[in-house]
């Protein structure tokens, strides 16, 4: 569990030169730094570099700094075709109650894959980034401080998820429309979204099963 700013090659080599340059020099003069949540050339080039750390140590590591959710290493365009495969080929063998529950989800994941490819989403390159059989050893936890809300990584027991924590009267309206299956805070105005869940179990197995 680190920061993925730690990724960096030039942080790695020149930490305490950078570190004195940015405390001395760069915070006095009002020199802003460019985000690497807004280079998606840096964002890949960090993302990669823990995903390849994580597979050759055979560990799971969750970062942040990039402000982009990932579970199970895979980014929101590449999770919502897997997760539509995966639903198609339970639809298949599925009881009729069930199908008609994962028609709706299966044709609300194609529709924001295809809102978030026509919007031009920022990780089109992620298929070049990893090899073809993904192994699940990186997550990141995302962005605090996003306009509808924030994401995080969760671990409670043997669980891990990537959930949305969200204001309805803040963002105006429902940050997944055709789900309901969100909880209320208390008696606040707050609510947690799981948008992805897995076991530790699975995760584990998995990277051990698929690294060497």
């Amino acid at each position: 569990l680190f920061h993925g700013h730690q990724a960096s090659f030039y942080f790695e080599k020149f930490n305490t030169l950078i570190g004195y340059s940015l405390r001395y020099i760069a915070k006095p003069l009002g020199i802003k730094n460019y985000s690497v949540a807004h280079d998606s050339l840096k964002k890949f080039q960090t993302e990669k570099r823990v995903y390849d750390f994580s597979n050759g140590q055979g560990v799971v590591s969750i970062i942040g700094h990039t402000h982009r959710p990932l579970f199970e290493s895979l980014s929101k365009r590449d999770s919502l075709k897997y997760t539509i495969e995966r639903d198609i080929r339970s639809y298949l063998t599925a009881d009729a109650e069930t199908k008609v529950l994962l028609e709706t989800r299966i044709r609300g994941s194609h529709r924001e894959l295809e809102k978030y490819i026509s919007k031009g989403g920022r990780d089109s390159l992620a298929t070049n980034l990893y090899s073809d059989v993904v192994i699940p050893s990186l997550f990141n936890s995302g962005c605090v401080i996003g306009k509808r809300g924030f994401t995080g990584i969760e671990l409670s027991r043997d669980r891990m998820r990537l959930v949305h924590w969200f204001d309805p009267s803040v963002t105006g309206r429902r940050i997944v429309e055709e789900t309901d299956d969100f909880e209320r805070l208390g008696s606040t105005g707050y609510h947690r979204l799981v948008l992805k869940e897995e076991s530790l179990e699975y995760i584990c197995a998995r990277i051990g099963l698929l690294t060497t």
